[in-house]
């Protein structure tokens, strides 16, 4: 069918599910049209209610509940079996791609097919052809974000046959007091996790905008480009070479380095809340969104979201997050296979010198632990793993060695070499116009390109601290205090 045909199909069943809307879902049609912003006879305090209405369904009883080892409560949400739910996740959807940025990404990425958009958006028949039928390519300020690629080249890894490479939305609500991350996607099974709370300090998270920032951030996540370099793909990705460029010859050290997997989700929330503000503040400028302000992206919290971040402002927030993520060390190298694969090559090399303690254990966590982590975690997914950690004293010892051995060596190790590459002269570019590999990498770029394993977590940013106060409550509660080395034996 040629690309004129499918258009006009499209556009077709846009008008007719338009018209079946209007009959059928009342006050939801004018969410379900695109085109349409919001009407000036319609109160926007309407407009918004309707929408957070939606959630009520997330108050009652889930598809199952579970608790942890504190007695929190997990009730456990699949918008695929509960129509309303898949509205909400529907609404919030068809809201985004309405902006500037998600027409860019459903005519660039997507491609306006229905099919691709019902796969990779988790979202109804009836809404990828609305969807699909109302995106449209031009220029934008936002069109330097997407790089535009074929249907045939977006492919994501599953270990879930029998859904293929559909994605699966859960969205969970938990009475937790604390909890590291919002949202993330598990790049081997292809699932995306919303995580909410009923009620904490700052309030519930049981509101419209709060889940659409959080289904935005995933969508970055879902197509984020420059999550793996390296790769074939990666270097058909006409902007991504500028990387190559600057240091051809010491490419795969670089790539190693990128790898870590500390190092990489780090970057990759960085790119993906730029994603996710692009869009957030282009609907609240429709009013399509009211946002709480202790949901909003202050210059404090988000420091990397500021124009005049540039390198030394961006490797100072790598060094302090990428150590914030030290208590998930051993399931995020669990889901970082490449790093593994690249940085034992390196630590068995005899050109690294003789083993040491400090390698042994780093071979150990890389060989050992991570592989069987997640041989586990396929039976599971990454929440409940999460949360069996500290009930689990076996996992809960691998976990302590993997975050000493990060800490101690393998994330400090790929931290000075990267500062050692971003400070190194390039043939390329005089020292004023010295090549900045910080700024280059938490810049976003989605595409279907590179795009098979891209995942990894959101981090809950709350308070003028940032992440730093939630990661640590987190890991007080659910594994007790830090892990520490035992003393040295006296020599007396």
């Amino acid at each position: 069918m040629t690309t004129g045909l499918r258009i006009l199909r499209a556009k077709l069943t846009y008008w007719m599910v338009s018209l079946i809307a209007v009959a059928t879902m009342g006050s939801q049609a004018l969410m379900a049209d695109p085109a349409r912003r919001p009407n000036r006879f319609i109160p926007v305090d309407r407009i918004l209610s309707s929408k957070d209405d939606l959630l009520r369904d997330l108050t009652r009883s889930g598809d199952f509940r579970f608790e942890d080892s504190h007695g929190y409560s997990y009730e456990v949400f699949f918008p695929s079996s509960r129509p309303e739910i898949q509205t909400l996740i529907d609404t919030i959807t068809i809201d985004l791609m309405k902006t500037e940025l998600g027409q860019q990404i459903c005519a660039g990425i997507l491609n306006q097919n229905p099919q691709l958009i019902e796969m990779h958006l988790s979202v109804s028949s009836r809404a990828a052809n609305v969807i699909a039928a109302s995106c449209l390519w031009r220029p934008s300020a936002v069109t330097s974000m997407v790089y535009p690629s074929p249907d045939h080249v977006l492919s994501k890894l599953s270990v879930r046959p029998a859904a293929g490479q559909t994605r699966l939305y859960m969205i969970v609500v938990t009475d937790a007091p604390h909890f590291a991350f919002d949202s993330w996607t598990d790049p081997y099974t292809n699932n995306t996790v919303l995580l909410v709370r009923r009620s904490a300090a700052e309030g519930s998270d049981l509101n419209y905008a709060f889940l659409a920032q959080l289904v935005a951030h995933e969508m970055a996540i879902y197509f984020d480009s420059r999550f793996w370099p390296g790769t074939a793909e990666w270097k058909q990705i006409a902007p991504n070479l500028a990387l190559d460029q600057q240091f051809a010859g010491n490419m795969p050290a670089l790539e190693t380095i990128l790898a870590n997997p500390l190092i990489a989700n780090v970057f990759a929330f960085m790119r993906a809340f730029q994603v996710e503000k692009t869009m957030i503040d282009d609907l609240r400028s429709r009013g399509e969104i009211l946002l709480p302000a202790n949901y909003d992206y202050s210059s404090r919290q988000f420091p990397f979201l500021q124009d005049n971040c540039r390198r030394v402002c961006l490797a100072k927030y790598l060094e302090s997050e990428s150590a914030n993520l030290l208590p998930l060390a051993l399931p995020l190298v669990a889901f970082a296979p490449h790093y593994r694969t690249q940085r034992l090559a390196g630590l068995i090399s005899a050109a690294e010198g003789p083993p040491t303690d400090a390698k042994l254990n780093a071979i150990r966590v890389l060989a050992q632990y991570a592989p069987q982590y997640i041989h586990d975690s396929i039976k599971g997914d990454f929440l409940s793993h999460l949360i069996k950690i500290p009930t689990d004293p076996v996992i809960a010892k691998q976990r302590a060695e993997a975050k000493e051995v990060f800490k101690t060596f393998l994330l400090q190790t790929d931290l000075k070499n990267l500062n050692r590459f971003a400070n190194q002269p390039s043939p390329r570019t005089t020292e004023a116009g010295r090549f900045d590999v910080y700024h280059f990498l938490s810049r976003p770029l989605l595409s279907g390109f590179n795009v098979r394993i891209s995942g990894g977590p959101r981090p809950r940013i709350r308070g003028g601290n940032g992440h730093l106060p939630e990661v640590r409550a987190w890991e007080e509660v659910f594994f007790g205090p830090p892990f520490r080395q035992p003393p040295a034996p006296s020599r007396n």
